[in-house]
């Protein structure tokens, strides 16, 4: 029997969990994902994407879940594990002073779980008076050490100077290769967010030696419901100048097939998908250094795909 993948996302008390979650259940990312989160009442998921509601349960259109974590994480895990279909992905948001740690040795010891990673938030404007507090700095220590992957928030608040700062603050509490992706309103896609990316760790842990400089990542989501001109595309996968690291998802060819796209630095592929099961949600998912992806670059590219069809 397959595994139900979970990640764990963690955060100090207003870094930016909950928008986090909420962008996620809103998303149409083609996955049923069931969210576990302490404070339900938090969650403003849009009324127009409730379809049912059964006690702590709320269930969307897209086919995601969120669910009260309750007093009982053993209660709550058994809950889904034994129900009759489930989910493609489990997330466990935790409180804000939780130990991320313990949530993850649970998860490891659970044989029907498969843990993909931790997800610690942090939040640029506050972590240095946040970590200059003896009474919180042990805490968000504890998160940052059990990070797999960085989620940079508010950056739509923070300078590009005062990034940098914070993450001089943050990074050397973080394992080596801890990835980082910046956003801001809670605006990562799912396949970031779940580890089907693998966010480079190309950073340099403080004291950063002279000369190098610390590299921060966003991602960069577009729907692509409408055919696509496959030379066009051909075109936006072979260009170097938007800044993409690594891009995938599905796409429809102007024949009306659905393509799987891939790229990976300059190695770019465009294969058949198996239409056999649930269809694929239509879109491509993109990320890239800070400083460098062009997303209004990449968003002609892929609206002069879709004229190009049309």
């Amino acid at each position: 029997m397959s595994k139900l993948p979970v990640t764990i996302v963690t955060g100090y008390l207003g870094a930016g969990k909950t928008t986090l979650v909420n962008a996620l259940l809103s998303q149409e990312h083609g996955r049923r994902i069931t969210v576990l989160v302490n404070d339900f009442g938090e969650v403003a998921i849009d009324e127009d994407l409730i379809v049912a509601r059964d006690g702590d349960t709320i269930a969307l259109a897209n086919g995601c879940m969120c669910c009260s974590l309750g007093d009982d994480l053993f209660a709550s895990l058994d809950r889904i594990l034994s129900s009759a279909t489930l989910p493609d992905h489990l997330v466990i948001e935790t409180s804000g002073v939780a130990d991320p740690g313990r949530l993850s040795q649970i998860a490891l010891a659970e044989p029907m779980l498969d843990h993909r990673g931790t997800v610690t938030v942090v939040d640029p404007v506050n972590i240095a008076a946040s970590l200059a507090d003896p009474v919180l700095a042990d805490t968000i220590c504890r998160q940052l050490a059990a990070a797999s992957l960085i989620v940079v928030s508010k950056a739509d608040l923070c300078d590009a100077a005062g990034l940098s700062a914070a993450e001089t603050l943050w990074r050397p509490y973080t394992p080596p290769n801890t990835g980082c992706v910046v956003v801001a309103e809670g605006g990562i896609a799912a396949e970031v967010l779940l580890g089907e990316f693998d966010v480079p760790a190309d950073t340099v842990r403080a004291p950063v030696p002279h000369g190098h400089h610390h590299h921060s990542y966003r991602s960069w989501t577009r729907t692509m419901p409408a055919p696509v001109s496959r030379s066009a595309l051909e075109k936006l996968l072979a260009r170097q100048d938007l800044g993409i690291f690594r891009l995938k998802g599905f796409v429809r060819i102007e024949d009306g097939s659905i393509a799987v796209v891939q790229k990976a630095g300059s190695h770019w592929t465009i294969a058949p998908h198996d239409q056999a099961g649930r269809p694929p949600a239509l879109r491509i998912v993109a990320i890239g250094r800070s400083d460098a992806l062009d997303i209004a670059g990449a968003e002609a590219a892929c609206a002069a795909m879709c004229s190009a069809t049309a």
